[in-house]
């Protein structure tokens, strides 16, 4: 005995994006530039051979693990010498010689979607063949704008239902509606910052004084937000309260401040 080998199809992938980037210098010591990518990823990461084409297409070719918004700024400014107004030894060697240089970005969420658990349940096996297991029926749009979003709630999690036929008629297996890919997850800002302190000496030596922060405003950064419902069978109310928490973030993303000498001869 032996096997057969078949081929079939097994769906497709796109990527779309708009690409922008700028660079200016200006005469007075300032130059900074910004890179901006906009993009759409969309993907048959889970493929149903008993659907046909377009429902697969309808239930599994998402933006799932797609990122809508990405911008780099980066900067650098020379800090004209206050010699040139005072002329003394002191200002020269306190207030002469400065610079900053820094990298901020900025980053959107990605796409993502939310799974579930019954609690007293008649059945267990709830994975599903090819279906890439039950997903949810969402009766509203889960997002929260940014300004509503807490380390408690980043989405609305009034709006995530179980499947089955009491949310969605015919869905007799409990397969859900949701596509997977309605919630957007947190994204972040970070700002890495340098600042250099030059101290010139004969014969074109230099000594540099420099004071480096990464994540300079210590700004939150999460990373891992609980989206595992878990439903009581009989009645449908939401059982576990951590839904929409946060319960981690970025690793290394906590401010560190480092300070550096460089000698040039």
């Amino acid at each position: 005995m032996g096997g057969i080998g078949e081929q079939n199809w097994k769906g497709y992938a796109n990527y779309h994006s708009i690409q922008i980037s700028v660079n200016r210098r200006f005469a007075n010591g300032f130059s900074w530039g910004m890179a901006y990518t906009g993009s759409t990823r969309r993907s048959i990461g889970t493929f149903d051979p008993f659907l046909t084409e377009a429902q697969n297409k309808a239930r599994n070719y998402t933006l799932n693990g797609s990122r809508p918004h990405a911008m780099t700024v980066n900067y650098n400014y020379q800090i004209p010498n206050l010699s040139q107004v005072w002329n003394n030894m002191i200002v020269k060697g306190v207030a002469d010689g400065w610079q900053v240089s820094g990298v901020s970005s900025f980053l959107s969420g990605t796409h993502a979607g939310f799974s579930y658990t019954f609690t007293g349940a008649p059945f267990s096996d709830m994975t599903g063949g090819g279906l890439g297991g039950p997903r949810v029926t969402l009766t509203c749009d889960p997002n929260l704008p940014r300004s509503q979003r807490t380390a408690d709630r980043q989405f609305k999690t009034e709006c995530i239902s179980p499947g089955g036929p009491t949310t969605t008629p015919g869905d007799i297996y409990y397969l859900g509606s949701a596509t997977n890919d309605e919630w957007i997850n947190p994204g972040y800002s970070n700002h890495d910052i340098t600042l250099f302190k030059n101290f010139a000496m004969p014969q074109r030596r230099n000594l540099q004084v420099r004071i480096e922060m990464y994540n300079a405003f210590n700004t939150a950064q999460f990373a891992a937000v609980t989206t595992a419902a878990q439903f009581n069978f009989a009645t449908g109310a939401q059982t576990n309260a951590g839904l929409g928490a946060v319960t981690g973030t970025r690793s290394g993303s906590a401010r560190v401040i480092q300070l550096g000498l460089r000698f040039t001869f």
